[in-house]
């Protein structure tokens, strides 16, 4: 799926059959209103061009049409209609569809994503005496609350990225490149005391 909130008729193009009806019964998926142009694909400059909408006299048939006056090679150009139709992405239900979450700031626990902090590490860096580990579980029980989290029974984790632009957003405390440096050396020296420890054990 693209990053943007639309899918385009060229991007469902090379999709698995019958995935996109499967989409818009899911309601993941919602049809809107007709692009005016498409990229075109008859040589290697990809111009994007608006077709004329052309239909027969008997109104049997609608076709677009794009006369390319750049090369003489290509002259008409027909276009499929279907490659305008745009549909809206539903962000949620597809996010609950992947993950099987209810909100797309919730992702799969991953012990090893060195960009998610413990809730605690995170207020203790945030540095701010107004946020504590009860009020930032509070916010984060919003759903629409914007900063990526992962769960796995009482534990969580955030995106220290994501707590940073919300602080500062927020006119909080401000999280320092340093203190983070610091803290993902401390990790990093953490893990290979770990894993020395655990060579000793084998060894034995």
């Amino acid at each position: 799926m693209p990053d943007a909130d639309v899918v385009t008729g060229d991007e469902s193009r090379n999709w698995p059959k019958g995935k996109l009806d499967e989409l818009i019964s899911a309601g993941i998926l919602t049809e809107i209103e007709h692009a005016n142009g498409v990229t075109c694909d008859q040589c290697e400059e990809n111009c994007y061009i608006e077709p004329d909408i052309r239909t027969y006299l008997d109104r049997s048939k609608t076709i677009g049409v794009f006369v390319c006056t750049r090369r003489d090679d290509i002259g008409r150009v027909p276009i499929d209609l279907n490659r305008l139709r745009q549909w809206q992405i539903d962000k949620k239900k597809l996010w609950k569809l992947v993950y099987g979450f209810e909100s797309e700031w919730q992702v799969p626990w991953d012990e090893t994503n060195t960009e998610y902090f413990s809730l605690k590490e995170a207020v203790n860096l945030a540095n701010d005496d107004s946020i504590t580990v009860r009020s930032m579980s509070r916010l984060l029980e919003d759903l629409e609350f914007p900063i990526r989290r992962m769960h796995k029974g009482r534990r969580c984790k955030v995106h220290i990225a994501d707590l940073r632009k919300w602080l500062q957003y927020a006119q909080h405390g401000k999280i320092t490149d340093k203190a983070i440096d610091k803290y993902l050396n401390g990790t990093k020296k953490r893990k290979e005391a770990t894993r020395k420890k655990e060579g000793k054990v084998i060894d034995l």
